[in-house]
């Protein structure tokens, strides 16, 4: 008996010993594999605090139902707390409505993780559902619309999902989500349709975009991608959303627009791409925002009318913005914020408050720019110390205020005087073109006596700061030339005098010249941007009208041997009656025979080659020519016609 019972008592102690293994295994499993309590619960909530109350209450696995929906909420509604993991709130698809004085969130979580937020109508807070500093939390579901901010926002979170959602007409942004570090990137959003029933993307691998368009987009850690055609397009009747890019590098943005958004486009710790064919254009809190960026090429942008900056440039080196119209903003063109080694080329920046301001940064380059009519000033020079001088050249400057300068630190306004064309079509490239819009400028009024287009006198910007070669006005110069030939195509008219006139405000030019023995003029350095008006004219040189002319203007007359061309009959209307009669006649023959000494029409008409004369108009029109160079005009070429001479014998022995 002993030896039995002590085999029994053996077997039982080996039995708790096994059941307490089984038992330490299980709930090892439990956690491990995040099996839920099987005391989880699901409880019923009503409003605001019923609803939060029960959801900081909760234990993982437990679900919270809203049954009702809540209106006109002020502040915060459903606050997950600080230490919710693993709870669901389930809104059961009632509405979750602020009371539009745009405050507090509908949805917030903070700092945790592994929660659940579905079936949700959200509407009239400041964020429709916020999820900040936390991983693992799935939006689903969701319905977010008519927020102050954002529909839904996630901030220095990863690992979250949203899903089979609507965020629409949020004033700011439907979807909001920034990011701190590339771990952050590492969120999802499946099937998420923002404003005007279009897509919002977020991809945070390299992808290849082409030919779409979106109500917002995100790029985030997607390096290598390429994005060719893209357009986004946020709320019609609000101006929300845009391109939001993090840590993406390498990336290529072609053809992009973006406008009448909240921000254009956002480039943020992100490097070496290359973005060309931009609109931004009408957005609310300005086009182009570059944030600690480098090394990135925005060509052929547009950024005009937005509220705020043009384009912005914080703290962010070694970017080449070239080809850049920038204008009608309502603060800056571009701003150059702490950002050094910048260069700008080839800009339009117009009409702006203020047209390039560049605020504690170093070593900007601004050149081929055209800086015009801008309200404070043209360009704004705030360096933080006198170790990066800026060079600006070969830009046109035309605005009340041209430069403004801060300190008095030395700056570079010119390139060594080289030969080339400049901004203003100068032979030399130096400095900058110096105007005002009224005219009085520097540039405008200098003197350029050796015409360079280089004025001859230095121009001070301010104090250490000295533009040594700016930039005369210019016109390029061009030759006028042709030939004076007689009506019957067999003699030139040497020793005709040939007119020039221009007349431009007050300016009146008035030059002449001779042609010489073979009928040629040439008028050299005319300017261009002025009509020249060319006529000729002529002193007779000898009476060479004789009897035959009489005879054949009679036969012309009577119809026996009509005038085969306009000239003759011009030769032979010596009284301008705009026709041959017999009165002409009896003026050729007093002429002939000294009975008087000068014909109603004079002794010589001329006729531009470029205007046929007719029988309607030959007494008013063709005799001048007037032109416009804007290259060497040659064969500029008129007719003589010797008034009497209805035979065409004129000529000089």
């Amino acid at each position: 008996m002993n030896w039995i019972y002590k085999q029994t008592i053996i077997k039982k102690e080996y039995f708790h010993i096994l059941a307490g293994i089984f038992i330490a295994v299980f709930f090892c499993l439990l956690g491990l594999f995040n099996i839920k309590d099987v005391s989880a619960a699901t409880v019923e909530c009503i409003d605001c605090a019923d609803c939060s109350s029960k959801i900081q209450s909760a234990v993982s696995g437990d679900i919270v139902i809203l049954t009702a929906d809540i209106t006109n909420q002020d502040g915060n509604c459903i606050d997950f707390g600080g230490s919710a993991n693993g709870i669901t709130f389930d809104g059961d698809n009632h509405s979750i409505s602020g009371d539009y004085d745009y405050s507090g969130y509908g949805v917030w979580l903070n700092r945790i993780s592994n929660n659940t937020v579905k079936n949700c109508d959200i509407s009239g807070f400041y964020k429709g559902a916020y999820a900040y500093s936390g991983s693992n939390n799935t939006f689903q579901n969701i319905d977010s619309h008519s927020n102050r901010s954002s529909g839904i926002e996630i901030l220095y979170s990863y690992l979250n999902t949203v899903s089979d959602s609507f965020l629409h007409e949020n004033r700011s942004y439907d979807f909001y989500f920034y990011s701190d570090s590339e771990t952050n990137c590492n969120n999802t959003l499946t099937n998420v349709i923002g404003s005007d029933n279009r897509p919002i993307g977020f991809y945070n691998s390299s992808v290849n975009l082409a030919d779409q368009e979106f109500s917002a987009l995100y790029l985030c850690n997607a390096d290598n991608s390429t994005l060719d055609n893209i357009t986004i397009n946020g709320s019609s009747s609000l101006s929300n959303n845009g391109l939001r890019v993090f840590y993406t590098d390498n990336t290529s943005f072609n053809n992009v627009t973006s406008s009448n958004n909240n921000r254009g486009i956002l480039l943020s710790d992100s490097n070496s791409n290359n973005l060309q064919n931009i609109q931004c254009n009408s957005n609310y809190n300005g086009g182009i925002f570059v944030d600690e960026s480098q090394n990135n090429i925005i060509n052929s942008a547009q950024t005009n009318s937005n509220s705020q900056c043009g384009i912005y440039i914080m703290e962010s080196p070694s970017n080449s913005l070239n080809d850049i119209t920038s204008s009608n903003n309502s603060s800056v063109g571009i701003y150059f914020d702490r950002s050094s080694l910048n260069t700008l080329e080839n800009a339009t920046i117009d009409s702006n408050n203020y047209g390039i301001s560049t605020g504690g940064s170093l070593s900007i380059t601004v050149k081929d720019s055209h800086i015009t009519n801008n309200r404070s000033y043209g360009i704004g020079l705030n360096p933080p110390n006198n170790s990066g001088a800026y060079l600006i050249h070969n830009n046109y400057f035309s605005n009340l205020v041209n430069a403004s300068l801060s300190k008095t630190y030395a700056n570079t306004w010119n390139t060594a005087l080289t030969a080339g064309t400049n901004i203003v079509n100068g032979p030399s490239l130096g400095g900058n073109y110096w105007a005002k819009p009224n005219g009085s400028g520097y540039s405008q009024n200098c003197v350029d006596g050796d015409r360079d287009g280089i004025c001859d006198i230095s121009y001070t910007i301010g104090t250490n700061n000295i533009d040594n070669f700016p930039l005369a006005d210019y016109s390029p110069t061009h030759t006028i030339s042709g030939t004076v030939n007689y009506y019957n195509g067999e003699k030139v008219v040497p020793d005709a005098t040939v007119i020039l006139s221009a007349f431009s405000g007050t300016h009146f030019i008035f030059i002449s010249t001779t042609t010489d023995t073979n009928g040629y003029y040439e008028f050299t350095d005319l300017e261009e941007g002025w009509n020249y008006h060319i006529s000729v004219s002529k002193e007779d040189d000898s009476n060479e009208i004789t009897g035959s002319d009489i005879t054949m203007i009679a036969q012309h007359i009577v119809g026996i041997n009509p005038f085969g061309s306009i000239f003759q009959m011009i030769a032979s209307d010596v009284n301008e009656s705009k026709s041959v009669t017999g009165a002409d006649i009896t003026m050729i023959a007093q002429y002939v025979v000294g009975l008087i000494t000068e014909l109603d029409s004079g002794d010589w008409k001329f006729y531009s080659t470029e205007n046929t004369p007719t029988e309607a108009n030959y007494l008013t029109n063709g005799m001048e020519r007037v032109i416009n160079p804007t290259s060497d005009m040659t064969d500029q070429n008129f007719t003589g016609v010797k008034m009497g001479d209805a035979n065409g014998s004129w000529g000089i022995e």
